[in-house]
């Protein structure tokens, strides 16, 4: 954002300058020079040996007619440069919020199925805990047992998994907003 701002900023200074052709302009100089006569060459008395002021001052009025539209044409065209840094402006400016509202709906996305995953998690904790219960009451087989532990380090690698996109989408959300700490 900050660069098409500095964009927008640098062609309204150029269309500046192109409108000031279309105005008239002042420009002013002087001099003064102090210079003493020389006594033994050809220059005659009373100033051979004298000091003399040669002071000069100028102003002009300066106006270009700009009967054939160059100047006009190029403020037009400078303030199309202008609009033409508005538009793309705008566009970095709706390409950011569409970046921030998907990620913040793959976000709200991630913490439902981090919640998914935290209760298949439980599920599968309560089977092995109620086959654990069955295998020492006599009621199931060590098979079943062990059938109901495979299952939970596939859970906890889901969760941690789903843990880990949503940290990485707060950081992401951080980065488009321009903050250091995720939010």
């Amino acid at each position: 954002m900050r660069i098409a701002q500095a964009r927008i900023a640098k062609v309204q200074a150029l269309s500046g300058i192109a409108k000031a052709n279309l105005l008239p302009s002042v420009q002013a100089d002087a001099s003064f020079t102090r210079e003493q006569f020389t006594e033994n060459q050809f220059i005659p008395p009373p100033y051979a040996g004298n000091w003399a002021w040669d002071n000069i001052a100028t102003v002009d009025l300066i106006y270009d007619l700009d009967l054939w539209g160059k100047n006009r044409s190029a403020l037009t065209a400078a303030l199309d440069y202008v609009q033409v840094a508005t538009a793309e402006a705008q566009e970095v400016q709706l390409a950011l919020e569409t970046a921030i509202v998907r990620a913040y709906v793959q976000l709200s996305l991630q913490y439902v199925l981090k919640d998914i995953a935290e209760a298949t998690l439980k599920q599968r904790q309560d089977i092995l805990d109620i086959m654990q219960k069955r295998s020492a009451a006599g009621l199931a087989t060590e098979l079943d047992r062990r059938q109901a532990e495979v299952t939970l380090p596939a859970a906890r690698a889901d969760l941690e998994r789903i843990s880990e996109s949503i940290e990485l989408l707060r950081i992401q959300l951080s980065a488009l907003a321009g903050k250091d700490k995720p939010v």
